[in-house]
């Protein structure tokens, strides 16, 4: 009753002011939120609206009031309204004894920083001492702490704050990254947190997500949360236990700790009980024990719980303290009366889907003692004969399913084997496969999914359904075959006339891509007799030549495009034998400095070691590791990122990735009469600022490309650095063949020492003020490997050939499918410290023609020697 009573009031505050309150516009009615809460009174709103406001230690002074943005509710307002604080402390500090009717609501909360000493304190997002507050529908993130709390952090006695759907993520700090809860007192009041989402914070000790402790047993509730893709260094990815806790219908998906409990930890010694209440574990793993769970000197209760799909070494670990399940669903079983050892079937738990699917062994299998009378999505329990096992109780009623059948249109024939993918805001909800019949169906939650239909040589079919509860939704497609220009429209001529007519048609060009190019061309014809139409182009980097012969009619005005279809030869100028003779005469030769520890390898040890994460509105959805290409593959046109899953960066390359080969990769690309070679290099990490560079990140992609005529003849050389920005930088040099550099046909770039861009010359270069950038070339010297390497400094590298992207993967790319991956080699963060782009999201790969006439011609005029910091305009 207490809880529905501070939701209402929590209701109230944000979405009803009080008769007597006013509202306070930052920026209109005062500059800033500090000053806004100064000018406020019992029961006023302090509106905050949409911007960034570079403020830190913004302190309620106790006062009864509610901050917010204009609307907390809408997920845009909040996460364009931005108090940052610069790394000058923390960001909200809430210490003079607030409660309830303080509220914090709708802001996005970043860049603060937890120094350990009063004021900064610990927290870096949140600071609480001996308060109470309400934060509501708040995005804490990227902040950081020195000691404890890198996005919230609680102290004190008889207080009782609450965090209401609140997302904390990308949050670091020695222990509890997320959040930190410390209690050092007798009293037992609860701290609550509900409906929050807790993922991708990474403590440099213990504790990933959260960390709580306390001399005295003190009880923290956590309810239908969800722990996801956390990490620590030592114990406790997902939650550290140090005091009594009581979780509730929560998740506690994909974390990873580098020493003992993946998912969980206890501890805080021999009194410390806690229970988890129909909670699922699945995904945590621990590089020594206990990969779901580890118990030391405390007591776990686990009632109508599932731990299953985690590490498979060490799935829950007991030292001197015990676990005592019951009625839970444990892979390798567990003592204890109603406990079971089966796949739960879960209805897509690689995808981020928890629900239990039809058949599963968790479904009334579980016991009313403790149950809560809600699930994780607060449906109630229990359904059917008796409460289920994990986060999710199962409704029959909450799945429709769709069913269909994919044809070739050409010949109205079914398709075998059609990938057939179901997602919503390009996250994936579903993946089956057509049978013999060309048919296929899924049973999914009620909502309006796209689907998408993908087969070798045809064009991918899409279109959108919407699914009923307790119904079966059709969803036929018929599929193209991707070698065809569909004629659009002729407009026409006026009855017995001559003259010009011009025809407008699109390509349409599948299996990769659906690319549509339109084009057009003006022809003098007449009615009634036979005019031959010849269009001629490129439709991605392949070249096309269509004859049409058309018969036009007097006054004829359209052309049904499902009636005429032009088959294209899509012939390349060079065939993949060609390609690869011309990539590897005039392969680069790479000279590396000195102290550079890194050097181009191939992209999938990367994928080895890294997650991949995709975002579902503000719900980051993990993929925990070793990926592979097909995986990437079906996150194409994502908005998704790679994440290397061990910070220790320079360990992890040298056992996994540093024994592979050195990799270039080569791409042949053909525009508008223009040949080129892209020669792309992967590097592990970029570790610029190791050199005086502006930044770290990992998964670092640069290169440089050679131009030649269609004759093949040489032409010019651009060399990758870096961004682009305006006249100021150009993103890299562009030379004419006569002055580069070369070992024969083989072009020399020189390396920049951690950023990775390669150079003309050797050198140090400014960098326009943006750091050092050495690349003297007097380290190991990387060859071809078809080219002597001896004991003189120089290693061999392994040439590997790019598909092009409008071709038969099966056939000619296998394991080559990441090269369709569009979203970051790298974690997402700070501009500049965020992973590299991935290569077919860069202008190197989409407008080359425009990247290498935009490079700066004028590298011999650049003044080279030590960086001044000063900012070099070239004209």
């Amino acid at each position: 009753m207490r809880s529905l009573i501070a939701l209402a009031t929590l209701v109230l505050a944000v979405s009803t002011p009080l008769a007597h309150a006013r509202d306070i516009n930052v920026p209109v009615d005062q500059p800033t939120i500090q000053a806004g809460i100064d000018a406020a009174a019992t029961g006023d709103r302090v509106i905050v609206h949409p911007g960034t406001y570079h403020e830190y230690m913004v302190d309620f002074h106790g006062r009864a009031i509610t901050v917010m943005s204009t609307n907390p509710k809408d997920s845009t307002i909040v996460a364009s309204t931005v108090v940052d604080a610069d790394s000058l402390g923390t960001v909200f500090f809430f210490h003079s004894g607030e409660d309830t009717t303080s509220i914090l609501s709708g802001l996005t909360i970043t860049g603060g920083l937890g120094g350990g000493e009063y004021p900064n304190y610990y927290g870096g997002g949140i600071t609480m001492w001996e308060t109470s507050p309400i934060v509501h529908l708040c995005r804490i993130v990227r902040n950081s702490s020195a000691y404890r709390g890198g996005g919230l952090y609680y102290e004190g006695d008889t207080s009782h704050p609450r965090f209401y759907k609140c997302d904390v993520f990308e949050n670091t700090a020695m222990y509890g990254a997320g959040a930190c809860i410390e209690e050092w007192r007798s009293v037992r009041i609860p701290i609550l947190l509900r409906d929050c989402r807790i993922f991708r914070n990474h403590a440099r000790g213990s504790g990933g997500g959260i960390s709580a402790g306390a001399m005295y047993s003190h009880t923290i509730t956590l309810e239908r949360c969800l722990i996801q893709g956390n990490s620590a260094v030592e114990d406790a990815g997902g939650i550290y236990i140090g005091t009594d806790m009581k979780i509730v219908n929560s998740l506690i998906v994909n974390n990873q700790a580098g020493e003992r409990g993946g998912g969980l930890y206890g501890g805080g010694g021999p009194f410390v009980e806690s229970e988890l209440l129909c909670c699922t574990l699945f995904g945590n793993t621990a590089d020594f024990l206990g990969d779901a769970v580890y118990v030391n000197a405390s007591t776990i209760y686990l009632y109508n719980g599932v731990i299953y799909g985690n590490g498979e070494r060490d799935v829950v670990r007991t030292a001197t303290g015990y676990f005592t399940p019951s009625y839970s669903d444990i892979r390798g079983g567990w003592q204890g009366v109603g406990n079971i050892d089966a796949d739960p079937i879960f209805l897509d738990p690689e995808h981020g889907n928890f629900h239990l699917a039809p058949g599963s062994p968790c479904i009334d299998t579980g016991t009313l003692e403790n149950a809560p009378a809600e699930d994780f999505d607060r449906d109630p329990r229990p359904v059917g004969e008796g409460v289920d096992m994990g986060a999710d109780e199962f409704t029959s009623s909450r799945y429709g399913s769709v069913q269909g059948i994919i044809r070739d249109r050409s010949v109205n024939a079914p398709l075998k084997g059609v990938r057939v993918e179901f997602s919503q805001n390009y996250i994936s909800a579903g993946v089956t496969t057509t049978d013999q019949y060309g048919a296929f169906g899924i049973a999914l939650l009620p909502g309006t999914y796209a689907v998408h239909a993908q087969h070798p040589g045809f064009l991918q079919g899409a279109k959108d359904v919407t699914i009923v509860a307790d119904n079966t939704t059709t969803a036929d497609l018929q599929l193209d075959h991707w070698d065809y220009i569909t004629h659009v429209d002729v407009p026409g001529m006026g009855p017995g006339s001559t003259g010009d007519i011009t025809i407008h048609i699109r390509v349409d060009q599948g299996g990769d891509y659906q690319l549509t190019k339109p084009i057009r061309r003006t022809i003098t014809c007449t009615p009634g007799q036979d005019n031959t139409i010849t269009f001629t182009g490129v439709a991605e980097n392949r070249a096309y030549l269509a004859e049409v012969p058309l018969q036009l009619k007097s006054g004829i005005t359209t052309v049904d495009s499902e009636k005429l279809r032009i088959p294209v030869d899509l012939a390349s100028p060079l065939t993949p034998a060609e390609d690869a003779a011309m990539a590897a005469q005039y392969a680069p030769v790479l000279r590396l400095g000195n102290e550079e520890v890194y050097q181009p390898k191939g992209a999938i040890p990367t994928l080895e070691v890294s997650n991949l994460t995709v975002m579902d509105g503000l719900l980051p959805k993990l993929f925990a590791g070793p990926l592979n290409s097909l995986l990437l593959d079906t996150h194409f046109f994502r908005s998704g990122w790679t994440d290397i899953a061990s910070p220790n960066h320079q360990a992890l390359y040298n056992a996994r990735v540093y024994p592979t080969p050195n990799t270039v990769y080569a791409r042949i690309v053909e525009e508008n009469g223009r040949l080129f070679v892209f020669y792309w290099l992967h590097y592990f990490v970029s570790n610029w600022d190791e050199y005086g560079g502006a930044n770290f990140h990992e998964g670092d992609w640069e290169g440089l490309a050679v131009e030649f005529t269609l004759g093949q003849t040489p032409v010019q050389v651009g060399f990758a650095q870096h961004f682009r920005f305006g006249d100021v930088f150009r993103g890299g040099d562009r030379l004419d063949w006569s002055t580069v550099e070369t070992d024969g046909d083989h072009v020399i770039g020189y390396v920049s020492e951690g950023s990775h861009s390669t150079y003309p010359h050797a050198g140090v270069d400014p960098i326009r003020g943006f750091g050092n950038d050495v690349h003297e070339g007097d380290g190991v010297e990387l060859l071809p490997q078809d080219l002597f390497v001896g004991e003189d400094g120089t290693e061999p590298y392994t040439l590997v050939i790019l598909p092009r992207l409008d071709e038969t993967w099966e056939s000619r790319a296998p394991g080559m499918e990441w090269v369709r991956y569009m979203g970051e080699w790298g974690q997402k963060g700070i501009p500049g410290y965020s992973g590299a782009t991935a290569p077919v999201m860069t202008d190197r790969w989409f407008t080359p023609i425009d990247w290498i006439d935009n490079l700066d011609a004028s590298f011999g005029e650049r003044p080279m020697g030590p960086p001044t910091g000063e900012l070099h305009i070239i004209k």
